[in-house]
């Protein structure tokens, strides 16, 4: 009985431990991926198609440098000119990526952004951000700034380069949202899509330096089909290889960031998988303003403006949209109440209506009316006229023959 006893409350044990390990067994991975986190986004609607750990902190390495351009971009002119001081040389480790700016050395934005881009040249990104700001601190705190107004909650960064530092980090989700936000700056798209640039010499060069895009996807024939028009990789013993790659195709527009692989053809295949699942696999559904419809706030009708494209996920039909209306967008949700994407809305004024027959009648007894009027006022006054004028010619003629006499 004993033994019984026994056998029974072991293998009650062993069925206890062996519980957490089931319900803690994780969906397969539909890509199978080896990095680390990634998000594949719509660069338009900002909709999240495919994540793996999208919300997990981790180093971002040199595509910091996406952030960088931006603000550059945005707060400079290409011409200006930018003398690259000690402090933003002496702050790169001479065995990182750089291209050798000397003190003193007067470079241009647009070359200092292009070697930021395509060279990843730590010193170049540093001499933009003293450009922009003054000094590092205060580029930094802009950065985070603009992470944050472009929904990046948990990124931080404290430098221009993406060199190791602890507090340096960002997730998946985040640096999607930048990079989705950063494109619609016109300048910015310059450079990020830029795959060949030379820097002519200079105070301190005699040479001219050309480069040419670190990032593969861009310039090797083989990965063309997948449609990657702009991009930028890093890569630090923390970080691992990090990428952001854009992607135009067959009208879906992405934003594919891979943090966290452990080898350069981990973060080719992962990027790879991540577009080609976004141009192939994802059944979508583009939505016009009459298909969304108008709602009624207040005493006025409110309409959406344009056209959105959303992705169906995990079963979803068209028919669980839901949308949401304020004076200035309409929101698409999914069942859920998640923000698929949104439209701008504007006033709807209503439709002129066309005059029936009896009004068009109406209209042109009423012309004819007020001409008749008019034309028998015209008539009653020239008569009241020609009375006078007979009255005074008499009243004349006798004056005339009052005199005689």
């Amino acid at each position: 009985m004993l033994k019984k006893l026994c056998l029974f409350i072991l293998m009650t044990l062993l069925l206890l431990e062996m519980l957490p390990v089931t319900a803690a067994k994780k969906e397969k991975d539909p890509l199978e991926l080896n990095c680390i986190s990634a998000v594949l986004m719509d660069a338009d609607t900002e909709q999240v198609v495919y994540q793996k750990n999208m919300n997990k902190k981790a180093y971002p390495a040199s595509i910091t440098k996406v952030l960088t351009v931006y603000l550059a971009a945005l707060n400079c002119q290409p011409d200006e000119k930018i003398t690259a001081s000690e402090a933003a040389i002496d702050a790169v480790p001479r065995d990182s990526t750089n291209i050798a700016i000397d003190y003193g050395e007067i470079l241009t934005v647009e070359q200092a952004a292009n070697a930021a881009m395509l060279m990843s040249a730590n010193d170049a990104s540093n001499l933009l951000a003293e450009h922009v700001s003054g000094d590092m601190k205060a580029f930094a705190k802009l950065m985070n700034k603009t992470a944050l107004q472009f929904g990046a909650e948990r990124s931080n960064f404290t430098n221009s380069n993406g060199l190791p530092d602890e507090n340096h980090y960002t997730t998946a989700l985040d640096f999607a949202k930048i990079t989705a936000n950063a494109i619609r700056n016109e300048a910015f798209m310059g450079y990020f899509c830029n795959k060949e640039y030379t820097i002519s010499p200079t105070n301190k060069k005699d040479e001219a330096r050309p480069m040419s895009s670190k990032h593969r996807m861009l310039i090797w024939d083989s990965y063309k089909p997948l449609g990657a028009k702009g991009g930028k990789t890093g890569y630090t013993t923390q970080a691992k290889h990090t990428a952001v790659t854009y992607a135009e195709k067959d009208g879906r527009k992405w934003i594919a960031v891979v943090l966290g692989a452990s080898t350069l053809n981990d973060q080719l295949n992962d990027t790879e998988a991540l577009l080609t699942y976004g141009n192939e696999e994802v059944s979508s559904v583009t939505l016009s303003a009459e298909d969304i419809g108008t709602t009624q706030i207040g005493d006025v009708t409110y309409a959406p403006v344009g056209e959105i494209r959303i992705y169906l996920l995990d079963g979803m039909r068209s028919e669980d949209l839901t949308y949401e209306f304020n004076k200035k967008q309409v929101s698409v949700l999914d069942k859920d109440g998640n923000v698929l994407g949104s439209l701008p809305a504007e006033v709807k004024k209503p439709a002129k209506k066309g005059k029936t027959f009896a009004e068009t009648l109406l209209t042109i007894a009423l012309w004819i009316l007020g001409i008749v009027v008019v034309f028998e006022i015209w008539r009653r006054h020239n008569i009241r006229k020609q009375r006078r004028k007979r009255r005074m010619q008499k009243w004349k003629n006798q004056m005339d023959n009052r005199n005689q006499k």
